[in-house]
């Protein structure tokens, strides 16, 4: 009958790795603007950029005990030792990994990391009415309805993040900060922030298409055989009068 070596359930420790986190920057990270490829130090490490930014979601060096285990033949001293394997563990986590190849241990083990690392985000929408021009005429008076889409994410540790692209672009390095709560533009102004639900995408699409009619009705009533009629009686156009100084100008 085989046993175990006498070095416990996890055998003998014969080295110890480190799994960095390297967390969140405010804005826009440094390895994100193309920084993070310094050369290496005498220690091997990879140096960050000096141009450090707050961090949003702190760094981590988690380390991982690398520990022998030998199957010994139960026979007389010296025994023989049957089987080697490798288990390496991770206490912080509680993970533990067992095998014989090391390399695909440690492959493993990283996958492992960096999914219960990862954040967990979520789209959201930022909607507004916002002014709109097509810089036809010399004067121009339109609004558009304004959707932007943000991310809302939350780490291992609870913290609540935001991302979002430039305005005006699609594609690009993500931007980070903590989650406002309410977001404001550059002006100061709350913008509305809803989740990206289905309810809500469906709710949104039936606004653009009224305020597509609303303009198709608008286009009927400046049409050259009515616009005078139109201008002379504005109050049967259905249209709110103006409530504030200035608006009608």
């Amino acid at each position: 009958m085989a046993r175990k070596s006498n070095n416990g359930r996890d055998g003998a420790l014969i080295d110890t790795w480190t799994w960095k986190y390297r967390g969140i920057e405010d804005d826009l990270s440094a390895h994100l603007r193309g920084e993070e490829d310094e050369p290496h130090g005498a220690d091997g490490e990879m140096h960050r950029s000096e141009d450090k930014r707050p961090l949003l979601v702190k760094e981590q060096v988690i380390k991982i005990e690398v520990r022998l285990l030998k199957d010994l033949a139960d026979e007389a001293l010296p025994r023989t030792v049957k089987a080697v394997e490798f288990a390496v563990i991770c206490r912080e986590l509680d993970i533990r990994l067992v095998g014989s190849d090391i390399e695909a241990l440690r492959v493993a083990l990283w996958a492992k990391l960096e999914a219960a690392h990862e954040i967990t985000w979520e789209r959201w929408y930022l909607v507004q009415i916002a002014s709109a021009q097509s810089f036809v005429g010399d004067q121009e008076t339109g609004f558009a309805l304004s959707q932007n889409t943000i991310y809302r994410g939350v780490t291992r540790d609870g913290t609540l993040l935001m991302r979002e692209y430039e305005r005006g672009r699609t594609f690009g390095p993500w931007r980070y900060k903590p989650w406002p709560g309410e977001y404001q533009d550059k002006g100061g102004h709350v913008i509305a922030c809803i989740p990206a639900t289905s309810a809500n995408d469906k709710a949104l699409s039936e606004f653009r298409s009224r305020i597509l009619e609303l303009q198709r009705r608008l286009s009927d009533l400046v049409k050259p055989a009515v616009i005078l009629q139109t201008l002379a009686n504005l109050s049967a156009v259905g249209l709110p009068a103006p409530t504030r100084e200035g608006d009608a100008e």
